[in-house]
C-alpha cells in the first residue's frame, strides 16, 4: 500500500466456495449446495462459475461490478412444484404441479439498497387451484416478482398476467431491520388501490366461486407441524419467511384490513348462486360491515366478534333479501351441523324473498349457547342449544 497515495491502493483476492449456502435478500429462496469462486478487487467482485441447489434445481448465477460501478447479479433455474409450494407460505403441495423456468436480476450501487426482479413464465407448472388461478402446465402465466426502494422503505410488487393483467400486490415496509408491514394493497382483474393505510382490496371477476376457495382455505397448514410435514422432504431449507410468510409475519398492518370490494357477474355461496353482486366490506368500530348489492338483494350485515358466544353474532339489516330456490348435499350438509356451531342471528328484511315466494317482512333473533352454559350443558349431558327467539313474517295485503 503506497502511504503517500493510499487511493492507488490495489486489492485482489479470490473466495473459493464449497458446500455453501446464499440467500441474495430476505424472504428470497435460499441456494444450498453452492460452488465457485468470487473474485475481487478494489473496483468490485465478480461471480466466477457459481452453481448450486435452489428451489429443487440446478441455479446457476452469474454477473459482478459492471464497467460503471453498478452490480448487476443475475440467477437462473428451475423451480419444482414441491419447493415452489412450500416457499409460497407454505402452499399446499398437490395444489402446484410440474416444474418452470425463472430468472432472478439483482442491481445495486455503493450506498443504495438492492434492487432485485424475478421473472417466470410458469410455463410447465400446473395450478390446481379455482378461477381465476386454474391453469394447465403447458399454458404461460407471466409472474414479476420485485423489490425496489420507494423512500426509505421497501416495496414489493407482484403480479400476474396472462394476455391482460391478473393481479397484482403492492407491500410497503420499513427499511431492513424494522420489518415493519406498513401497509398492503392488491387488485384481482382490477386496479390497485392506491390508499397507504391498512390492507385494501379490489376483486373484479366475472365469476367467484366462494365455496371452492372456501375448501382451500380448510386445507391451508395453519400450525407448525403442518408446515414441517410440507416441507419435510424439500431438498432446500425452505422457511416459513418466505414471499408470503414474510407478509404474514411482519405484524398487524395499521389499520387493519381497512377495505375489501368485490364485484362479480356470479357469485356462488352455499352452493347458491347469486347475479350482479357487488360487496363493499369495511370495518366500522372495530367490527366488520359489508354492504352487498345483487339481484334481488340490497342492505349491510355486519359480523361481531364476543368472546362469550365463539360462535359469534351475525347482524343484518335489508330492503331486499332474496335466496334463491336451490339445494344440495353441500347445503344439506350445512342445514345438518349441529345446532350449536350456528352464529347467533339478528336479521331484518323489508322484503323477504324465498326461491319464488314472497314473504313479505322479515324479522329473526337466535342466539346461540355462550361458552360457559356450553360447558355447563356438556358436563350434564344436556344439548348445547341454539334457541330461535323471533321469527316474524308479516305479508301486506291490498284491501
Amino acid at each position: 500500500m503506497p502511504l503517500a497515495e493510499p487511493e492507488q491502493s490495489k486489492v485482489v483476492g479470490e473466495l473459493q466456495l464449497a458446500n455453501n449456502r446464499l440467500e441474495l435478500v430476505p424472504a428470497m429462496p435460499e441456494v444450498s449446495q453452492l460452488t465457485g469462486q468470487i473474485a475481487f478487487s478494489e473496483q468490485g467482485l465478480q461471480l466466477k462459475g457459481l452453481a448450486g441447489l435452489g428451489l429443487g434445481e440446478a441455479v446457476e448465477i452469474t454477473g459482478g461490478t459492471q464497467a460503471n460501478g453498478k452490480l448487476l447479479i443475475q440467477a437462473k433455474g428451475h423451480a419444482r412444484a414441491p419447493e415452489l409450494a412450500a416457499y409460497l407460505g407454505p402452499l399446499p403441495a398437490h395444489f402446484l404441479s410440474g416444474k418452470t423456468p425463472f430468472e432472478v436480476l439483482v442491481e445495486g450501487s455503493t450506498g443504495t439498497r438492492p434492487s432485485i426482479q424475478v421473472n417466470s413464465s410458469l410455463q410447465g407448472l400446473g395450478i390446481n387451484l379455482p378461477h381465476p388461478f386454474n391453469k394447465l402446465a403447458d399454458r404461460p402465466l407471466n409472474l414479476l416478482v420485485r423489490r425496489s426502494a420507494k423512500g426509505t422503505d421497501d416495496q414489493w410488487t407482484v403480479r400476474l398476467a396472462d394476455t391482460t393483467p391478473l393481479l397484482e400486490v403492492r407491500a410497503v415496509y420499513a427499511p431492513q431491520g424494522q420489518g415493519a408491514l406498513r401497509y398492503l394493497n392488491a387488485g384481482l382483474g382490477a386496479p390497485v388501490p392506491s390508499a397507504t393505510q391498512g390492507t385494501n382490496l379490489m376483486v373484479v371477476l366475472n365469476e367467484l366461486n366462494f365455496d371452492l376457495w372456501r375448501n382451500v382455505f380448510k386445507q391451508w397448514p395453519g400450525n407448525p407441524a403442518a408446515i414441517a410435514e410440507q416441507t419435510a422432504s424439500a431438498q432446500v431449507a425452505m422457511k416459513p419467511t418466505g414471499l408470503f410468510g414474510q407478509f404474514g409475519q411482519s405484524g398487524k398492518v395499521p389499520g387493519g384490513l381497512a377495505r375489501l370490494t368485490v364485484v362479480t357477474d356470479e357469485l356462488t355461496l352455499a352452493s347458491k348462486k347469486f347475479q350482479q353482486v357487488s360487496v363493499l366490506a369495511k370495518t366500522v368500530e372495530d367490527r366488520w360491515q359489508v354492504n352487498c348489492k345483487a339481484q334481488g338483494t340490497d342492505g349491510y350485515f355486519s359480523w361481531v366478534e364476543d368472546p362469550a358466544r365463539p360462535n359469534g353474532s351475525l347482524l343484518g339489516r335489508f330492503k331486499q333479501l332474496s335466496i334463491p330456490d336451490t339445494l344440495d348435499d353441500e347445503l344439506k350438509d350445512m342445514v345438518d351441523e349441529p345446532a350449536s356451531s350456528i352464529p347467533a342471528l339478528d336479521i331484518q328484511a323489508d322484503s323477504f324473498v324465498l326461491g319464488n315466494k314472497h314473504l313479505g317482512q322479515l324479522r329473526l333473533l337466535a342466539e346461540n349457547a355462550t361458552a360457559g352454559e356450553k360447558a355447563t350443558a356438556l358436563l350434564n349431558g344436556k344439548a348445547q342449544e341454539w334457541t330461535l327467539r323471533e321469527l316474524h313474517l308479516e305479508t301486506r295485503t291490498s284491501p
